[in-house]
């Protein structure tokens, strides 16, 4: 028969349990790493998921804005040239003859050339980097106002150069469609814009008295919500609402400035 000591009993315990205890280190650091490099890997999908959804948004507001510089060069170039020989020969009528018709008739035409003017250039993105996202709210407000159906109104200023270049184009097609939402779906009488800007974020309010958003807009993000919000999200920003239909809808976009670098 085997004679075990004491000792070598001893010994046997604890070279099992310091192997038990190496083989358990050993699988949770097997399982610790595993995880890692599966967070690693869950991180790199999203992120590539990420990429790829900004880049698709770029790519549309791309292909969009060139299409909106086309409409504009259309509407200044042809259309507007149309007008403008029609009011001439208008023009020319009224003087031979002062008629109701012929004055009316210039009226309207001077108007829809006004009406046209404000609308291409909104259209245009180089007009709003050039002139600055106020003046182009202004061109779309006065738009609104001229069909004399909403009354539309700016409160506030935002700096020039507080926004990157493209989130400014951004920003404004994005008041854009607020605006249009309201206009087909709200059935409102008055619309106020609201800008304000801190030293590390502006904000853009759209308020209007209309019926409110549907109750489960939240669900379908209809009437471009779900486009409206990635948009904001890819500038960085926040977009929030307020809704009923006693005090209709209230929709803030929240976004981070810029530091203002002096001359």
């Amino acid at each position: 028969m085997l004679n075990v000591t004491e000792e070598s009993l001893l010994f046997i315990v604890v070279a099992s349990s310091m192997l038990f205890l190496l083989f358990v280190s050993f699988f949770v650091a097997f399982v610790q790493l595993y995880r890692r490099k599966q967070m690693m890997a869950d991180n790199q999908r999203k992120e590539r998921e990420r990429a790829f959804s900004e880049e698709l948004i770029r790519s549309q507001l791309e292909i969009r804005e060139g299409l909106m510089r086309q409409m504009s060069d259309e509407l200044h170039d042809n259309i507007g040239q149309s007008l403008v020989v029609a009011k001439m020969q208008l023009n020319s009528i009224q003087k031979e003859a002062e008629s109701q018709q012929a004055v009316a008739a210039n009226e309207l035409i001077g108007r829809a050339l006004q009406d046209l003017r404000n609308m291409s250039k909104t259209l245009n993105g180089q007009y709003i980097l050039r002139e600055g996202i106020v003046e182009a709210l202004k061109k779309e407000i006065a738009y609104i106002d001229s069909a004399r159906q909403i009354n539309c109104s700016l409160e506030g200023f935002l700096n020039m150069n507080s926004l990157p270049a493209d989130h400014e184009i951004i920003l404004f097609r994005c008041v854009q469609e607020l605006l249009s939402n309201v206009i087909k779906h709200a059935d409102a009488s008055e619309i106020r814009i609201h800008l304000k800007e801190t030293d590390k974020n502006l904000s853009v309010d759209v308020i209007d008295n209309g019926k409110g958003l549907p109750p489960n807009w939240e669900m379908s993000r209809g009437l471009g919500m779900d486009n409206l919000h990635k948009r904001v999200e890819l500038m960085g920003g926040e977009l929030k609402s307020k809704s009923s239909a006693a005090q209709g809808t209230h929709i803030s976009i929240i976004l981070p400035t810029q530091p203002i670098i002096e001359q």
